[in-house]
């Protein structure tokens, strides 16, 4: 084995170890509870205040995590590829079935060494462990900073093209009317009591000057 192989092995465990650290991290800030990190950030614990300092911006974070993530996958995936054609020189016999049994060895090591543990470690002593990995996720959001806020735009208009508000509201009140006029129909409800849901589902289509008197009818 050369020493540019040697290398490559170093940076992949490095990669995976990273890789660990931030799914840790992230499960142990986003699982840790709110009330007892404020309780101490009001008594000045600085490491606290960047836990809730991360936690006030959830998408965001969200979004970095996912990133970086991915990005050491890709890294972990070149390096290991670049270290099985290394170690295969020139020999071609079973080749196929040898690659298939490297990508499934490198696939288990890092869902187990570099995802699931780490997971559920954060999740286990989240309380405790999420104050002293603030500062990794820090580092985290600031480096991913421009991809942010290209996915967060991106994320942005795809919501915007999507049905708005109002029609989702309107979709709800109708199906609200047609439930209510078929209990109606089946004796469940009373046509006064259908004419008093229908008016409170109408009543903010109204127009303020409908329901206002005015000031010379007033005695």
């Amino acid at each position: 084995m050369d020493d540019s192989s040697q290398y490559n092995i170093i940076a992949l465990v490095g990669l995976i170890a990273l890789h660990a650290i931030i799914a840790l991290a992230d499960t142990a800030i986003s699982r840790s509870r709110q009330s007892a990190l404020r309780d101490r950030a009001e008594d000045g614990d600085l490491q606290a205040q960047r836990v809730l300092e991360l936690l006030s911006a959830p998408d965001r974070l969200a979004i970095a995590t996912d990133l970086f993530l991915t990005l050491i996958k890709v890294g972990i995936v070149a390096l290991a590829f670049g270290i099985f054609i290394s170690s295969a020189g020139d020999q071609t016999t079973g080749l196929p079935l040898r690659q298939i049994a490297y990508g499934l060895l490198i696939a288990a090591i890092i869902y187990l060494v570099g995802s699931r543990i780490p997971v559920t470690i954060g999740r286990a002593f989240a309380d405790q462990l999420a104050p002293h990995v603030a500062l990794p996720m820090h580092l985290v959001l600031t480096l991913t900073t421009p991809l942010t806020l290209a996915v967060s735009k991106l994320e942005a208009f795809i919501l915007s093209q999507s049905a708005d508000a109002s029609q989702t509201k309107t979709a709800i009140e109708a199906e609200i009317i047609d439930l209510v006029e078929s209990s109606e129909r089946e004796s469940a409800i009373e046509k006064a009591e259908r004419e008093m849901i229908r008016s409170v589902l109408e009543f903010d289509e109204t127009m303020v000057r409908e329901i206002m008197v005015p000031r010379p009818d007033i005695t």
